[in-house]
């Protein structure tokens, strides 16, 4: 991630897997967490990208 980009030091919450809950409660935490800040669209999804790991990165690679 760019070491220009600031913003609030609470750690982003990530997604790996789980069930539709656990997604929902990701979404409205990571919502949160990027409308607090002054990020730029192309910001949010680069930090969005960099929240999930394992089978859902790659699922979200396979939208493209």
């Amino acid at each position: 991630m760019s070491a220009t980009m600031q913003f609030n030091q609470r750690p982003v919450p990530t997604f790996n897997e789980g069930t539709c809950v656990e997604y929902w409660s990701f979404r409205d935490q990571f919502k949160k967490h990027v409308q607090a800040d002054t990020l730029s669209n192309s910001q949010r999804l680069e930090l969005l990208v960099s929240a999930y790991s394992g089978s859902a990165k790659k699922e979200l690679y396979a939208c493209t």
